[in-house]
C-alpha cells in the first residue's frame, strides 16, 4: 500500500501530511456529495499530525482557499499525473427505434 509523508510550510509552519491509499480513496469517495469543502477539510485533518490539527483548523477559518490550495499540492505529490492517450475510440450507432 502506498504511504507517503508530505511536508508543507503553511503560514511559516511546517506541517506533515501522512497520506495513504485508504485516506486517498475515502476522500475521493466522499467528494461526490454536496459538501465538497468539508470533504477537503476532513481529508487534510485526517492526514496531519494530532499536534497540528488545531493550527490547520485555524488556518482554514482565517484564510479562504487554504484547504483547496493544500489539497492541490498534496494530490499532485501523492498521485502525480499519468500520461493517458486515447488510441482509438468508436461511436456505436444508436438503435433508438428498437425496443428491448
Amino acid at each position: 500500500m502506498k504511504k507517503q509523508t508530505i511536508e508543507l510550510a503553511v503560514a511559516g509552519v511546517d506541517v506533515e501530511f501522512k497520506v495513504d491509499i485508504i485516506k486517498y480513496n475515502a476522500f475521493l469517495n466522499s467528494g461526490s456529495g454536496k459538501n465538497k469543502v468539508q470533504a477537503v477539510n476532513n481529508f487534510l485533518i485526517s492526514c496531519c499530525e494530532e499536534s497540528q490539527k488545531e493550527f490547520l483548523r485555524d488556518q482554514f477559518g482565517n484564510e479562504p482557499g487554504t484547504p483547496t490550495a493544500l489539497l492541490e499540492v498534496i494530490l499532485e505529490e501523492y498521485a502525480p499525473d499519468v500520461s493517458v492517450i486515447v488510441k482509438k475510440s468508436k461511436t456505436e450507432p444508436s438503435n433508438s427505434g428498437e425496443t428491448a
